[in-house]
């Protein structure tokens, strides 16, 4: 679906735009919502990148999550371990190799701290105070596979690369073609430390896509684990779109992990163990639903309300404002977004798709 606020202004100068003219699109959003998912399905899909070698990159980043979350645990843990568990936890600990060269020698030590109770248990606390709580609540998926993970050839389906949590820094850059069409596309770092870059991106920029974690609405900022990550992309979301020099910029504004948000609704309807975690109303912008009958609600639904949230941040008269939702892992659903973004007039004067 596709909604718009306010009349794009179309000059002479975008109708007539040169149709090999390569134009400038950025990535924006807070750390965690998909930038860098995103841009790698868009370099697989477009940018002469390989899908098989995006998923074995997606393979290393989950492992490499899973290593760093158990010697978080451990740490938290550590004086608790009974003594048969101190050479895994050690071992753990001080490994720094990559996912790749684990051994079954770690492998083994991972499985054995996970069915300790005292890794159990740091596991459960740290899903109700931690920011992972995507990678947290799927860790037992994770470590029932790994022994497939370890496999040379296996390759994380996009269910299991929607929990990848990877973290960009810096800002990249990668030239895309579609269908002779071509685009520049800039990625940047979401954390706030890498945020003061982005306005060394801002120039002769026609369109920004601003992503948006729809899971995100239970969890807390990685940089001071009190802000709520859903609220802080409001907030981002209402600095970007009425900055001043965005005038004739248009906007995608993308919700992503859909399936995420649909897992946390489903648990939260069977009513679990973790069910308080995972209650709408963790998020200020939907304390109000929440209070009228979060159970019932569905992800299309949710979308709608954020989506009014979001457009209602927009103070500019004149912005124009597409609004989409897509699992970014899944290839099918991106096409499905950039086909729809090229049947809409506005964005092809823009960014000559058409």
């Amino acid at each position: 679906k596709i909604r718009f606020r306010g009349e794009a202004r179309r000059s002479e100068k975008h109708a007539t735009m040169e149709q090999n003219a390569e134009a400038r699109v950025l990535i924006l959003g807070c750390g965690g919502t998909g930038k860098s998912a995103l841009a790698m399905g868009l370099k697989g899909l477009y940018g002469g990148g390989n899908m098989e070698a995006i998923a074995k990159i997606y393979k290393e980043v989950l492992g490499r999550n899973l290593v760093d979350l158990m010697k978080d645990l451990i740490q938290v843990c550590r004086s608790d371990l009974p003594k048969e568990l101190e050479a895994d936890a050690t071992m753990l600990v001080e490994y720094k190799g990559k996912f790749k060269e684990l051994g079954e020698q770690e492998i083994v030590a991972i499985k054995r701290l996970w069915e300790s109770a005292e890794i159990q248990k740091a596991h459960r606390e740290s899903r109700r105070v931690d920011s992972k709580t995507n990678f947290l609540s799927n860790t037992h998926h994770l470590i029932q596979k790994l022994d497939e993970f370890a496999e040379p050839d296996y390759l994380p389906d996009a269910k299991e690369r929607a929990y990848a949590r990877m973290r960009t820094t810096g800002i990249s850059e990668q030239k895309l073609n579609i269908e002779g069409k071509k685009l520049k596309v800039v990625d940047v770092g979401g954390m706030r430390s890498e945020r003061r870059k982005w306005v060394h991106t801002y120039e002769n920029v026609k369109a920004i896509v601003f992503c948006v974690s729809l899971s995100d609405y239970n969890e807390k900022c990685f940089e001071d684990h009190t802000t709520n990550r859903l609220q802080d992309s409001l907030a981002l979301w209402e600095k970007i779109a009425n900055e001043t020099c965005f005038g004739k910029t248009q906007f995608l504004l993308l919700f992503t992990k859909k399936d995420l948000l649909s897992e946390k609704l489903e648990a939260l309807q069977k009513d679990g163990d973790h069910s308080a975690d995972l209650k709408l109303n963790k998020c200020p912008a939907l304390e109000n639903v929440a209070k009228a009958g979060e159970k019932n609600l569905t992800v299309d639904e949710v979308v709608k309300i954020l989506e009014e949230q979001f457009l209602a941040r927009v103070k500019r008269s004149d912005a124009y404002v597409l609004v989409e939702s897509a699992n970014i892992t899944e290839a099918e659903e991106i096409k499905g977004v950039i086909a729809r973004l090229k049947a809409d007039r506005n964005v092809n004067e823009s960014c000559a798709l058409q």
